[in-house]
């Protein structure tokens, strides 16, 4: 699949009905394919740096899948759950107003931003 260690787009690594059926709109769905780039084959072996909570910061969590549920179970607060695998473009307003509630606002005390995300403490490769 790769090529001089470069992935293809990755809305070519599925098949086309499948990309569809997540994004059924043909102009979206055609302007999405144009604007995808190859990736590097390293990005998904690059072993990330371990954090400290206090290195972490505030975290929140914002599951656009139900693939992605087990995540978001861990997530202690601010979590926000939308159904679209591909919400930033299907549910926009959704995903804009779910960034603007975990965010918060600074310096505003209705609107602070949560811990939500648990990150690994060790070093395996993302996958």
């Amino acid at each position: 699949m790769t090529v001089e260690g470069w992935l293809p787009p990755w809305t070519s690594w599925w098949p086309a009905e499948q990309l569809r059926a997540m994004l059924p709109d043909e102009q979206l769905r055609s302007l999405l394919v144009e604007s995808c780039p190859r990736l590097p084959a390293g990005l998904f072996t690059e072993v990330l740096p371990t954090l400290s909570e206090q290195e972490l910061g505030a975290c929140s969590y914002i599951r656009l899948s139900s693939v992605y549920d087990a995540f978001a179970d861990q997530a202690e607060q601010a979590v926000r759950r939308l159904e679209g695998h591909l919400g930033i473009l299907t549910l926009p307003t959704d995903v804009a107003d779910s960034l603007q509630d975990v965010a918060g606002t600074p310096g505003d005390p209705q609107r602070s931003p949560h811990r939500a995300v648990r990150r690994p403490t060790d070093k395996s490769p993302l996958r």
